[in-house]
């Protein structure tokens, strides 16, 4: 056993001691990454167009009395609660272009019948526009027409008050007048029955 060491000693001293060195071999990396990994995860912005999350709401909840046994009380706590279950997106989300200016992918033949549909819509709007205006001003000259005879009905109202309270007046002077006449034709007749006897 003891020649074993010795030789294993004197192995291990003399690699030690060697100074050649084999070759390096330099090796190039080059990590490919495919454009789509299948069991990849989908990038959090790109995750609504596939799936719609579930949706939670957190509801603070005061003291409150079991009402399965009254002698336990509960303290106050935050109640979770899952409103809408998660559920696929079955109708992702399209690229929205407003259908304003040039693009590079709508022909001039489209371009010249979206531009005949905005100057239809805006002359339709006018008129639109116009005929309300008329409409209102319509309304506005039969209100202030209605004003008017208010006006001339009040007064003449009035007119027609002034003139039966003088009617009024005149029907009681009448009145005296003839319960005046009345009373001396009575003391007339009283007169020539007292000198008849």
């Amino acid at each position: 056993m003891r020649t074993f060491l010795l030789l294993s000693g004197l192995l291990l001293c003399g690699g030690c001691m060697s100074t050649a060195q084999p070759p390096a071999r330099q090796i190039e990396q080059q990590i490919v990454m495919p454009a789509a990994v299948a069991g990849s995860n989908i990038p959090e912005e790109d995750l609504d167009r596939v799936r719609y999350g579930e949706d939670l709401k957190a509801y603070t909840i005061g003291r409150y009395v079991d009402p399965n046994n009254s002698g336990i009380m509960y303290e106050k706590n935050v109640l979770y609660r899952v409103e809408e279950s998660p559920q696929w997106n079955l109708r992702p989300n399209t690229e929205i272009r407003p259908p304003v200016g040039k693009s590079h992918r709508e022909s001039p033949s489209l371009q010249k019948l979206f531009d005949t549909e905005l100057k239809n819509e805006v002359d339709n709007q006018r008129r639109f526009s116009e005929s309300l205006l008329a409409q209102t001003k319509r309304a506005v000259d039969a209100i202030e027409k209605s004003i008017a005879k208010s006006r001339q009905m009040e007064e003449q109202n009035s007119l027609i008050l002034k003139k039966l309270g003088e009617q009024d007046k005149m029907i009681r002077n009448m009145e005296v007048k003839i319960k005046d006449y009345e009373t001396e034709r009575n003391i007339k007749n009283l007169k020539k029955e007292a000198e008849d006897e």
